[in-house]
């Protein structure tokens, strides 16, 4: 159930960023780094790394996915938390970190970014310009498809995607720095 509390930021924690392309999961993401001091890991920047020209097929994602898991690893391992911007859209993806985060004692946090479909399509639509790749309507469709909603057994926090970030955040988080 969405936590309706504020969150220790005191305990080592692993920060899963769940919504649709453009709903503001990096934005998100950014600013909880910021406020919490754990490390930031992009698949957006991994998959840019590995696959210049990405067709978006399973292979590559694995890969990304690798990649990812690695550092996620190496980041709780060192201490630090961690906040993952992918989009953990399956709650496979989601069980499988639950079980990262508990092997390191860390605390699992599920931030469930949610925005309308059209303005988070509009987002993704225009942040395609920026990208050095192209993200189509099919694989906004295919992310979009794949979302499974947080389910009542996971504990998850919701940010509107439409609203400041930070202010949403400073009411959910105890800001202290690891």
């Amino acid at each position: 159930m969405p936590r309706l509390y504020s969150i220790s930021i005191q305990q080592q924690t692993l920060f899963l960023m769940l919504g649709l392309p453009g709903s503001g999961k990096s934005v998100t993401g950014k600013a909880i780094s910021n406020l919490t001091g754990a490390t930031y890991i992009r698949s957006d920047q991994i998959m840019k790394r590995l696959f210049p020209e990405p067709k978006f097929i399973p292979e590559e994602f694995g890969k990304v996915i690798r990649v990812l898991l690695a550092r996620i690893y190496n980041a709780l391992e060192e201490g630090k938390s961690v906040v993952v911007d992918a989009n953990n859209n399956q709650r496979s993806n989601r069980k499988r970190n639950r079980k990262i985060a508990q092997s390191r004692n860390a605390q699992l946090v599920v931030v469930y970014v949610q925005t309308p479909e059209l303005i988070a399509k509009q987002r993704a639509q225009a942040q395609r310009d920026e990208q050095s790749y192209i993200f189509t309507d099919e694989v906004f469709e295919r992310f979009r498809s794949r979302l499974q909603v947080p389910s009542e057994d996971e504990d998850y926090i919701i940010i509107d995607g439409t609203k400041p970030v930070e202010e949403q955040l400073r009411k959910l988080f105890t800001p202290v720095k690891l």
